[in-house]
């Protein structure tokens, strides 16, 4: 479980947007966002056959916060100059710790954004606009640092990813492997390993899927 923070203002943790879930196994899952407070009420977000592995917790939690209308976002008069989401994996907030951390800032002419996870550190820069809600302002930065276009992309999931055999030797592309997966990859396997330096060993790739949870999957 992740529990989920909201800050739009610089150098504050911000508060306690929600709880994130995802069902135990399976190379798709459902994934709910559990809303604390949304305009007085409590409110839950849903994905359904989300692929595994394929982006950071940040990219899907404004995946589904771009499920809000837009007429329904909180938003700020004077306009949304930052606004920054922390990912912490446990129970408690007290007792977690923190996996994942966005920020964005809006300049007079550009947006600067910046991730950092267990694994890397990124930065993107973009033009800015003007951004009414937290809710624009993310997925602005999310599109800026993970997505081409402005809205959030169809994923597939990663055992659509093509298995080759040949000469007693299965291997995977590693151009067919989506960049956020191949990270994980590496990081699993503690550096690159394959039969040649384009792919990757098969069954490297069936435990790396099985360590993902999609356990039914992980089968010659």
């Amino acid at each position: 479980m992740f529990i989920i923070m909201l800050s739009d203002t610089p150098n504050e943790p911000g508060r306690v947007l929600g709880v994130l879930g995802q069902s135990a196994e399976g190379p798709v899952c459902e994934c709910t966002l559990a809303l604390r407070t949304f305009a007085g009420k409590s409110r839950t977000l849903t994905l359904r056959d989300y692929p595994r592995g394929l982006e950071p917790v940040c990219a899907l939690v404004v995946r589904l916060l771009a499920q809000v209308p837009a007429e329904q976002r909180p938003v700020s008069m004077g306009g949304v100059k930052h606004a920054s989401l922390s990912v912490y994996r446990g129970l408690r907030i007290h007792d977690s710790r923190l996996v994942e951390h966005l920020v964005a800032r809006c300049g007079p002419v550009l947006l600067d954004v910046d991730v950092a996870d267990e694994l890397d550190e990124r930065s993107a820069t973009h033009m800015a606009r003007g951004y009414r809600s937290t809710f624009d302002l993310l997925e602005h930065a999310a599109a800026t640092l993970w997505w081409p276009g402005e809205a959030p992309p169809a994923l597939r999931p990663l055992t659509d990813v093509p298995v080759h055999e040949g000469e007693g030797t299965g291997w995977v592309l590693e151009q067919d492997i989506p960049a956020y997966a191949r990270r994980r990859l590496l990081h699993h396997l503690g550096g690159f390993r394959g039969p040649n330096p384009y792919a990757y060993f098969a069954d490297d790739w069936r435990e790396f899927l099985a360590s993902l949870g999609a356990a039914r999957l992980v089968r010659p």
